[in-house]
Order: C-alpha cells, then structure tokens, then sequence
C-alpha cells in the first residue's frame, strides 16, 4: 500500500532476503520476522523502496539468477534473437544435440571445459545452416549430417530479410508469417549426404521449408548472423579491402548504393568506348588508303567505287559456288557444312581465323584432295587385283590342278583324298579372288565416288581460290581478311561508319560518367574520413580499460594509384580508398629523452593477439556488425540488406585478455546487446557471471551410443559452481565458488 512500492521492488527485496537465508540453514518459521523487519525499512527508512533497489543494484551476487541480472525482466520488449542450434550426426557432438536460448537473454554465456566442442555446436553449426564451407572430416557416419537454426525476427531485420527474400526472387509472404507481437520465426536447415563411393557430398538447404541453394541460402542470412572468429578477423585485418569494409557499416546507405551505381555506369561507358575503339582499329583498308573518305581526292574515290564493284561481284561469285555444293557425310561433310554456315563477313572469324570463310573453302579443298587420292588407290588396287585375276593369278591355279591330276590317277586311297582337298582349296581361292574384286569395285569405289560427288569442279575450287589470292594480293591484305575489307570500303564510300559516328559520343559519356563516379568517391571518401575519425577516437578512449593504458588507434585514408582522376572500379572495393588500421604505444614519461614520442605500426603486423581482440571488440561495440562483416565468406553484402545483425557470436573474443581487461570487455558485451543479440563462448570466469543467460556444454557418455556432447542452462547454485570451476579449476573450489 506504500505509494513507492512495486511488485518487483518487493520481490527482488523477498528473493535477496530468501536467498541470504536459504544459505544459513534458516526456515520459513524464521522468515516472518525478516518480512516484518522488511515491512518496518519500508515505512521508517528515509533511504525507502528507491533506496534499497539502488542499493541491492550495487551489491547484488556475482552470480544469481538470469532474472536479476536483467534491468526489467517483466517489461522486456520483443527483439530479434536466435532461438535455438540444433546438430544431428556431426563428428565430435554425438547423434543429436541442442542449445536452446532463453526468450528474455540479450547476453549469452556459453562455457565448459576445453575440448567439449562448444565452438563446433555454436559457431560451426550456426555456420553450417548459413551456408558457410565446410570439411568432409564432420561427417563421422553415413548418415545425414544435419544443421537447424530457428530465430526470432522483428524489426528492423523483418523488413530487411523480406528486402533480401525479394532481391533472390523469393515471394516474401510464402516464407515469413508474422505474429501478433510483430515477430517472424524463421527455420534454417541443411542436409549433407556424404558418398562414399564418389567421395562427393550433396548438400540440401530451406528456409521454413522452402528449398534454396547453398549460394542463396548464404546470401540470405549473412547479413542477419555474423560469427566473430578473433583469428579469421585478425587475418582479414591485412587486406585493404576488409578494413574499408569495417568503415563502411558507418557510412549512410544511399552513399554506397550511389557510389556503387556511379561505378557501373562508368563501367559500362567505358566498356561500349573501348568496344567502338576496338571495331575502328579492326577495320581494313587497302595499304594505298589512308583516312577517311573526306582525306582522299577524286580519283582515290573512284578507284574506291571500283573495288567495291568488282569485290561485290567476287563475293557473289563466292556465293553461287557455295550454294551449288551438296551436303556429304564424314570429315568432308563437316567442311561442306562449316562452309554453308560461314558468310562472307563472319562474327566469328574476327575471334578465331579457322571460322572464316576462306579457311572454310581451304579445309573443303583438302578434304577434296584427301577424297579424291583415296578414289585413285581404290581404283589402282582394283585393277591391280583384275590384271591377278585375268592372267597370274588364273593360269597359276590352272597349272596347279594339272599338276595335281598327274599326282594321283587312282579315285580313292589317303593320296586321293589330299588331292580333292587341294582342289577345293584352290577353288575357294578362286572365288574369294573375286569377292575381292566385287568388294573393291561395288562397295569401296562405290563409297568414294558418292562422296566426291559434291556438286564442286575441283579445278573451278582452285581457280576461286587463286583469284582470291589474287585480289588479296591486289589491296596488300591477308586472304582471311579480304571480306572485311570489302565491309570497310562499302561503308567509307557509303559514309556509312557508324564507329565512327558513335565514337564522339561515347567519349563524351564516358567522361561524364568518370566525372559522376569521380564525385561520388569523394563524397563517400568525405564519410569514410568522418566515420574514421569517430572510430579512431571512440576505440582509443577504450583501450585504457581494455589495458592499453597509452596506446591508440590512428585510422588513416589515403588514394589508390590513379585517384580521382582514374577512379578504381575494379571487384576488390568500392571508391578509391585504401585504409589502414596504425596502433601506437606511447612510451612511459623518463623511459626516453622522447617522452611524447609513440612507435608502432599497422595493426595486422604489431599487434599481439590480445591487442588484436580487444582492438577488433572495440571496433565491433563502437560499429556493430563490421568485424562480423569480414569474417563471412559472402564477399561483398548488398548495402540494401545492411543492418545490425540479429545475433552476433564471439568465438573466444576474450582468449588472451585477462583481469581489468576482461572485466571491460565484459562490460562492452553488455552494451552491445542493446541492438544485437550477443552469445560469447568464453572461458573468462567474469564474463559468465554477468551474462543474461550461462549455458554450459559438456562431454557426456551413456554407455549406449557413446561420446557426445551435451548442452544445458544453469542457475543458482550450478551456476556459482561453474563459474567457480571456471575461475579456479578444482584447485580451491569451496573457496572459489563463496567468490
């Protein structure tokens, strides 16, 4: 009835008196005169309800329970979270295995000893259903390897993954469904299917049920989970592409959708001048020509008319002798038909000489030649065998069988029988003396003769081919290139050379669009200077409390090779920036005469891993979701889906950081899960005790399917003796877990 008391002022008071109690061995007989001394506070106390909220604010437990470690469990709103991981058939965490995610835990603390496969279950897993690569060695069994992901989406990450549904083609409302809290769930699953007989896996990918493909499935959900990896960032702190790429989760959207369209548009006015260019430098002209139609008098221009005429006529020429041949099979029907499809200027001929019409008719002129001396040999053979037939061959057999007659002149006996068997051996021979004959003369012959029938003059082949030659000859030119040449003559005498009437102009836009592009990189150079001093400063104030009491962060911005003046617009970056990230220790007044003097260098090269985490979670508090950018294997994330990320893990972001460091990195944590939700896995003892929700993986065996991991939440009293373990091992555990 107090007009300050709240329920929840009340509560907390009643849950710190039972606790306090609970641990001195008190009992409920004893807890009426603890009320009545609460009920008196209240009423006498000028400190009040206010008071003593404030007061148990400062001296709460270190570890209680998930509900007091958040400002105002009951009024928490809806935000967008990551629900639960799931694993089933993955080397190193058993059949299955699930991590569930409180409703209400902005912070997430996941422990347990060495080697229990907390980054596997967490962070690989969440990788897997993301789309991320992955090594053969997780699958441990023949079965199915699955990955499942479930989250909770609102605002505005609802929009932003509808945004990204779109730009894939996706219909929105046929994945998401939103609820009465404004809240969309969204269910992520992989499939991998090892065979081991191809050594292939096949991989399976939805989204609430909706097949995807890896790529779709990876692009979708970049920008909504990010995975922080200390030793994949600190390596992707040596590209120049990935530092611009922390800058630029700073810089406003429509500056790099601007930038990046500006960049196109030069690229593709450059692209269309160059391909201009390139169809003026491969025109062909006569060696006697030179310029353009208004450089030449009137006789040039006269001559110029008669070459086309008597080019016209040859190219008619040309023409009749191809559509007089007849289609054959074999090698020369191959010839027949690249010919019938070659034209007189082929497209194809300017990238590859062998698909020009000329090399077309040179290839049917061998094939002929090759048809031709093949007919010869068969004709010569079956003559060859004839002259055998009619003369050798016959009077050999004749003499035979007359010598054979005077061997044996009685009608039976072994001698006999020898003899008839000569006999029919001879007559065999006769005949397939014969067949040898008809073969040659009505099936080989026969063959060649059809196949030479092209409805082509061999003779008439090899006079066009001279007379082109000749012509080539005549303009000083290659024979492959005497069609264009004809093009080029018909469209100077014309006025009809449309590269060279579109080649103004695409001049013009194309130093317009280098001028737009130009101005659009110095407008987001502008915001990456401004959005690097922010950062410069903001990360240097932290560093003190993160232990680097006289070091700081110098961001500097310069060109690339060219500038402005010749603007990047290659894949590696947006704009013409190139970053680097210096780190500078100031020495300690007296060490030197130079007191004020600071040494260091780019971060990638001096910086130890603890400097480079505690660097890259000062980087990540002051721009959410920039050190999480570099780490995904998606390359560069459309800026229309650029937000703050649903869920961000940090994979031991705290390893090498120790006491009043890891207390304030602890306390950046908890700052960034104001706009992020944050699981960390962490071995460091302070930051498990302040997490909104501690989760512990362990190693387990049930006798039954083996090894297999296992993961839990814990409060209270198993929660104290985790953080105990944690802080101490099982050196002094009584002694910790009072700590």
């Amino acid at each position: 009835t107090h007009p300050g008391i709240t329920g929840i002022h009340y509560l907390r008071s009643l849950d710190h008196l039972s606790t306090s109690g609970a641990g001195s061995g008190d009992d409920s007989s004893k807890m009426l005169p603890r009320i009545l001394s609460l009920y008196i506070f209240i009423h006498c106390s000028p400190l009040g309800v206010t008071g003593l909220a404030q007061n148990r604010r400062r001296h709460r437990p270190l570890c209680h329970s998930s509900s007091d470690l958040l400002e105002d469990p009951s009024d928490i709103e809806p935000f967008s979270r990551l629900s639960s991981i799931k694993a089933c058939n993955i080397a190193g965490l058993g059949p299955s295995v699930e991590v569930t995610f409180s409703g209400r835990a902005r912070l997430v603390a996941v422990t347990g000893e060495s080697g229990t496969g907390k980054s596997l279950l967490v962070s690989k897993v969440l990788g897997l259903a993301t789309g991320a690569k992955f090594s053969s060695s997780i699958l441990s069994t023949s079965k199915p390897a699955v990955a499942e992901v479930s989250a909770i989406i609102h605002e505005p990450h609802l929009s932003s993954f509808a945004t990204s549904l779109e730009i894939h083609g996706i219909d929105s409302s046929e994945i998401l469904c939103v609820d009465e809290d404004g809240g969309c769930e969204i269910h992520l699953r992989r499939t991998l299917i090892h065979n081991e007989r191809s050594g292939r896996t096949t991989t399976t990918c939805s989204i609430n049920g909706r097949n995807v493909s890896v790529k779709t499935l990876r692009e979708l959900t970049a920008h909504l989970f990010t995975r922080v990896d200390v030793a994949v960032a600190s390596q992707a702190l040596g590209r120049p592409a990935a530092r611009l790429t922390i800058l630029d989760r700073g810089v406003p959207e429509h500056l790099l959708i601007d930038c990046a369209n500006k960049r196109d548009d030069y690229k593709a006015a450059k692209r269309k001048r160059e391909s201009i260019e390139g169809e003026l430098k491969s025109r062909v002209l006569p060696q006697n020509i030179r310029g353009s139609k208004d450089d030449l008098d009137e006789d040039q221009i006269e001559m110029m008319r008669h070459w086309v005429d008597e080019l016209d006529s040859f190219e008619l020429r040309v023409a009749t002798f191809v559509q007089n041949t007849i289609a054959q099979d074999g090698e020369l029907g191959v010839s027949l038909k690249m010919l019938r499809n070659a034209s007189w200027v082929s497209e194809q001929a300017d990238t590859n000489e062998d698909f020009s019409l000329f090399n077309c008719i040179l290839n049917l002129r061998d094939g002929l030649r090759v048809t031709q001396s093949q007919l010869e040999s068969s004709q010569m053979a079956y003559e060859s065998l004839a002259s055998v037939r009619d003369f050798s061959a016959q009077i050999a057999l004749e003499n035979t069988r007359k010598i054979l007659y005077e061997v044996c002149t009685d009608d039976r006996g072994q001698i006999f029988e020898a003899v008839e068997r000569t006999h029919e051996l001879l007559n065999a021979a006769e005949i397939a003396i014969e067949e040898c004959a008809r073969s040659i003369d009505g099936d080989l012959i026969q063959i060649l003769e059809k196949r030479a029938h092209t409805g082509i003059n061999i003779d008439a082949l090899e006079g066009l081919i001279g007379d082109w030659n000749g012509l080539s000859r005549k303009h000083g030119i290659a024979s492959e290139l005497l069609p264009k040449c004809h093009k080029t003559l018909r469209e100077e005498l014309d006025g009809d050379v449309k590269a060279l009437n579109q080649w103004p102009k695409a001049k013009e836009d194309e130093r317009r669009a280098r001028e737009a592009y130009s101005a659009s990189c110095a407008e987001l150079s502008n915001a990456r200077l401004a959005v690097s001093v922010t950062l410069t400063e903001k990360v240097s104030q932290l560093l003190p409390s993160l232990g680097l009491d006289r070091s700081t962060l110098e961001i500097t911005l310069k060109h690339r090779s060219g500038g402005l003046a010749d603007p990047y617009t290659g894949p590696e970056s947006l704009g013409v920036d190139i970053a680097d990230f210096v780190l500078l220790h100031r020495n300690v007044p007296g060490e030197s005469d130079g007191a004020s003097q600071a040494k260091g260098g780019n971060v990638e090269k001096v910086g130890s891993s603890g400097e480079k985490s505690r660097l890259l979670l000062a980087m990540e508090s002051v721009l959410p979701g920039s050190i999480g950018t570099i780490c995904s294997n998606v390359g560069t994330i459309d800026v229309r889906m650029k937000s703050d990320p649903i869920c961000v893990v940090y994979d031991e972001i705290d390893a090498h950081v120790g006491g009043r460091a890891a207390t304030t990195m602890t306390e950046l944590l908890r700052e960034q899960r104001k706009s992020s939700h944050i699981i960390a896995i962490t071995h460091a003892a302070s930051l498990a005790a302040k997490a909104d929700q501690h989760i512990v993986v362990e190693r387990w065996s049930d006798g039954e399917v083996g090894p297999a991991t296992r993961a839990y939440p814990v409060e209270g009293h198993d929660r104290r003796r985790e953080v105990a373990r944690m802080a101490a091992g099982n050196l002094v555990p009584n002694e910790a877990e009072k700590f």
